[in-house]
């Protein structure tokens, strides 16, 4: 495939993107590791939620792609109603999923700080060359080890099982 060809082949996919926002209010977009790839841990995150003035999330969890869509898609709901403060611990009770709590961790740089991650929320956003600071901001879902402590807390065992992106 050309050069002509992958432009052409991202430009309708970024179409598809913002179509699905204009329909959905949003789309998650996930990031798996691929034989070819470089290793890193499943990965997925929103797109189109700048729109509404709000965060865009990214959660990383060596998961099924349909756990990870649940996961976003649910904290999602809960952020549209209720939006999620840097800081706020949130059960997955109280978005009726049934599994352990996540902490909801501030993330609050501009998103081109965190370009390779979240590429596609910000190929949305604007241009390659737009200044998107402030117009992109991402919260990071963190998942607690086996205590119950997050990243960035004492003595959390880090087990390699979720990106932390600063």
């Amino acid at each position: 495939m050309n050069e002509a060809d992958l432009r052409a082949q991202f430009q309708a996919y970024l179409r598809l993107i913002r179509q699905k926002v204009r329909d959905e209010g949003f789309v998650v977009q996930g990031v798996l590791p691929t034989k070819d790839g470089p290793a890193h841990v499943p990965f997925a995150y929103t797109i189109g939620l700048c729109d509404a003035g709000l965060p865009e999330l990214i959660v990383s969890a060596p998961a099924s792609p349909e756990m990870l869509h649940t996961v976003i898609t649910a904290f999602v709901q809960h952020h549209l109603k209720d939006e999620i403060r840097p800081g706020e611990r949130i059960s997955y009770s109280d978005l009726g999923i049934e599994t352990a709590s996540l902490e909801i961790d501030q993330r609050f740089r501009a998103a081109v700080s965190l370009s390779a991650p979240v590429q596609q929320a910000l190929n949305y956003a604007g241009t390659p060359d737009a200044d998107l600071t402030g117009k992109v901001r991402v919260l990071q879902l963190l998942w607690p080890d086996e205590q119950g402590r997050f990243p960035g807390e004492p003595d959390y065992q880090d087990d390699g099982e979720q990106e932390v992106w600063p």
